[in-house]
């Protein structure tokens, strides 16, 4: 029996691993038969399934998202062209570079179509695949609420509502190469976009002095190292950010989609990565205590 043969007669069904082959080529719509892209990953599975014990259930499941990750991967690299699938759009939404402030001029991509992540935030990175602290600011297109998928993404024929006019990230990123790079022109940021309005740039400084990210962090430091007796720092930090954020509204006639690209997210938002919510009483106070955990 061949080496092929062998790996193709393992423990884990040769029947399900040929499914997934399908699958992958389905999603990526490529051009082979099953058993071709296996054949071609045969070293790779060989490597991943190595010195592993397929009748421990969760060994059993991080092996097959490995398999499934790696049958989609080289699906992809026989075709080296973007045939418009939505891997991509599903995944993350687009960071604007300079190129696209055309963009923006043009009034394709408007304001509520967008956010930003300010220094200091959590934000993916494409490179590694994974959560980091921003070191920069960045503007983003929004996803669709409750999910990862670009805006711009209509699902019920996997295509993009502006295709022609999409952003350099969209137009560079090749999903199916793992040689893959993104555009090195600078990240668009608010400076960008708001500096010659001058009124309301001044606030959005005046706004990201006072709610930096750092100073965030220092301050629930401060809260834990306290047990609780420096809450009014942060309190002051979330009550300064709504107050910027109701007078742009009523300033500038803005609505709170666009808010979040003039001075980004609510501070609040980030309360509950550190399991603080913010209650608000009818007096118009706040009192800030522990998530509960049923």
């Amino acid at each position: 029996m061949s080496d092929q043969d062998t790996f193709r007669e393992k423990d884990f069904s040769a029947t399900v691993l040929i499914e997934e082959a399908r699958s992958a080529i389905w999603k990526t719509q490529a051009r082979m038969e099953p058993r071709d892209l296996i054949d071609r990953v045969l070293p790779e599975l060989r490597e991943i399934t190595s010195d592993i014990d397929l009748e421990n259930s969760e060994q059993d499941a991080f092996v097959w998202r490995k398999i499934r990750d790696l049958l989609i991967r080289r699906a992809y690299e026989t075709r080296p062209y973007c045939i418009r699938c939505g891997a991509c759009c599903k995944n993350h939404a687009p960071t604007l570079l300079m190129d696209d402030m055309a963009l923006l001029n043009k009034n394709i991509i408007r304001p509520e179509h967008l956010f930003t992540v300010r220094k200091g935030e959590l934000g993916y990175c494409n490179f590694s695949d994974e959560t980091v602290e921003l070191e920069s600011e960045m503007i983003k297109v929004k996803s669709k609420t409750g999910s990862s998928t670009c805006i711009f993404f209509q699902g019920f024929d996997r295509s993009c509502s502006i295709y022609e006019n999409r952003p350099s990230q969209c137009r560079t990123q090749e999903c199916w190469s793992q040689e893959s790079t993104l555009p090195t022109q600078a990240h668009m940021s608010r400076k960008d976009i708001f500096e010659r309005v001058e009124s309301l740039w001044k606030i959005i400084c005046a706004h990201e002095e006072r709610c930096t990210h750092d100073e965030w962090k220092k301050a629930l430091s401060r809260l834990e190292a306290t047990r609780g007796n420096s809450v009014e720092e942060l309190l002051g930090i979330l009550r300064y950010d709504q107050t910027v954020r109701e007078f742009v509204s009523e300033r500038f006639g803005m609505n709170e989609e666009v808010i979040e690209l003039v001075v980004g997210r609510p501070m609040e938002n980030f309360l509950s990565l550190h399991g603080l919510e913010l209650l608000h009483s009818s007096d118009g106070t706040c009192m800030l205590k522990p998530i509960e955990v049923s």
